[in-house]
């Protein structure tokens, strides 16, 4: 069995800790998770709704123990932890999230990728502050994805790139040891591309292949027409070929079957094949190889997010199965050696 490390995964109980949807968890917390998604249907924003799929995965939890239960028909050698949206607690809440990682995450837990505003006055207390909350901190993500079409979910400033405080921010990474994940939607990679460039010394990794709305199908409004489809999809590839210009980027082979995407798989109830999966997603993982090298790609889950359109298993064999034909170093590389190097863990399965 080959061995994987999936270098993002999200952990939440929005009943526990302090998210996005944890008022309205503790609102529909006694109902089912059926009731709770419908009563959530009625409240939550449309853009929001359209986002997740289905709000019953969001407010529910997902811990070690739910993800090793979707992960057990692999040899997982271990998770990147990326941030999920803690909510509270000041200018230094997010370090809260990572201590509470240290608590639950156990020996799977080899990497945290931890949550920060770039652009806050406090960001060097705040990093100081991640460090003391876990050795196995690697690195950051500052949200960015914003959308021009007001109809989709925006989770970040649409001039954030562009403000001279979050470059110093994003400069600051590099100086302190630690890589950026760069969450943005397509339309954003020109932009990425150009702060990228400024700043050779952060390594950075581009989150689910720069996210397309709208490529695969409609998503409020975007996408509409196949003849819009290929265009948002030319300028998708136009954009990835700018960021993947830069050496020093890597990208995360993930995320391409949230709803946002366009797809539509959220709502066949999680019973899209392995095969599906690789016909239709497939060509779009062959493509990003090709164009970034095998040495700077490395696939990942995704969990839970992905988790409202695809199965843990039929998302992993088809990313085994679009590569089965790759040298066995490339494949290894691809579905764990890749993610060790960039995120500085040793080959044993701790962080060094």
């Amino acid at each position: 069995m080959r061995r994987i490390l999936d270098p993002h995964i999200h952990w939440w109980s929005p009943t526990e800790t302090p998210r996005r949807a944890s008022p309205l968890a503790h609102t529909f917390g006694r109902l089912s998770p059926a009731l709770a998604g419908a009563a959530a249907n009625l409240v939550v924003p449309p853009a929001a709704l359209a986002f997740v799929g289905d709000p019953a995965g969001a407010l529910g939890d997902y811990l070690p123990l739910h993800y090793g239960s979707d992960a057990a028909a692999f040899d997982l050698r271990g998770v990147v932890h990326v941030e999920a949206d803690w909510r509270g607690g000041g200018a230094l809440g997010p370090a809260a999230e990572t201590r509470w990682l240290e608590g639950i995450g156990g020996a799977h837990l080899r990497a945290v990728v931890a949550g920060a505003s770039l652009d806050s006055r406090r960001l060097p207390a705040l990093l100081d502050a991640h460090r003391k909350a876990s050795p196995r901190l690697r690195g950051i993500r500052h949200k960015l994805a914003a959308h021009s079409d007001r109809r989709v979910m925006s989770w970040a400033r649409a001039d954030l790139l562009d403000d001279p405080r979050w470059r110093r921010g994003y400069a600051s990474l590099g100086d302190a040891g630690l890589s950026f994940d760069a969450w943005v939607y397509a339309e954003q990679l020109p932009a990425l591309a150009r702060v990228i460039g400024a700043h050779p010394a952060t390594a950075v990794v581009i989150d689910h292949l720069g996210t397309p709305v709208g490529v695969a199908g409609p998503h409020r409004g975007v996408g509409q027409t196949a003849a819009e489809r290929a265009q948002l999809e030319a300028q998708w590839w136009a954009g990835l070929e700018a960021v993947a210009a830069h050496p020093h980027v890597h990208v995360k082979l993930s995320g391409l079957t949230m709803p946002v995407v366009g797809f539509g798989f959220e709502r066949r109830g999680g019973a899209v094949s392995a095969g599906e999966i690789a016909e239709r997603v497939g060509p779009w993982w062959r493509r990003a190889i090709e164009l970034f090298g095998a040495e700077r790609c490395m696939f990942a889950s995704n969990f839970p997010m992905d988790r409202v359109s695809v199965r843990f298993e039929a998302l992993w064999t088809a990313f085994l199965d679009v590569v089965a034909d790759l040298p066995e170093p490339q494949i290894d590389a691809l579905v764990h050696d890749n993610a060790a190097r960039f995120y500085r863990l040793d080959p044993e399965g701790t962080a060094r």
